[in-house]
């Protein structure tokens, strides 16, 4: 993302970050990676939910698992809801929400792998390392206030 001005409205659709997404997967350098991580801290994305849960940290959304074939399970994210499976799509809720706001759903769970971007498509694994610097990355965005954390 080299444009500095990015509005809340251009995110909204998730083809930017599908575009950076696909950009990395062609060239997997540092300053895609970068790209890609400063338009997630950014994002609205796509996550779904089989109810909440009473946590340390209060009552949260309960995130649907993807469970590897080595037994660990993983919290799927998505840009859009196109990138869901229609069958998949049907056992749950799907709910936007600030990707801050899915790092903390991912650090709240030790049980928890990899936080996986687009799982069914062009998936983009994160791990916990890289999740923790998102949040710290500064915000794009032309009125910081339009990115809720």
């Amino acid at each position: 993302m080299n444009n500095p001005h990015i509005t809340a409205e251009s995110l909204k659709s998730g083809l930017v970050l599908r575009a950076l997404i696909h950009r990395y997967h062609e060239t997997p350098t540092e300053q895609a990676l970068v790209s890609v991580l400063g338009c997630l801290r950014d994002s609205v994305v796509w996550t779904p939910i089989r109810g909440t849960e009473h946590t340390a940290r209060g009552i949260l959304p309960r995130p649907d698992l993807l469970r590897a074939e080595d037994g660990s399970y993983h919290l799927p994210v998505f840009s859009a809801p196109e990138e869901l499976p229609e069958e998949y799509r049907d056992s749950f809720s799907l709910q936007s929400m600030p990707f801050l706001q899915c790092i903390q759903l991912q650090q709240g769970r030790e049980d928890l792998g990899e936080l996986i971007i687009n799982p069914f498509t062009e998936a983009l694994p994160l791990h916990r390392q890289i999740l923790a610097i998102i949040p710290q990355l500064p915000s794009r965005l032309e009125n910081a206030a339009d990115c809720s954390q």
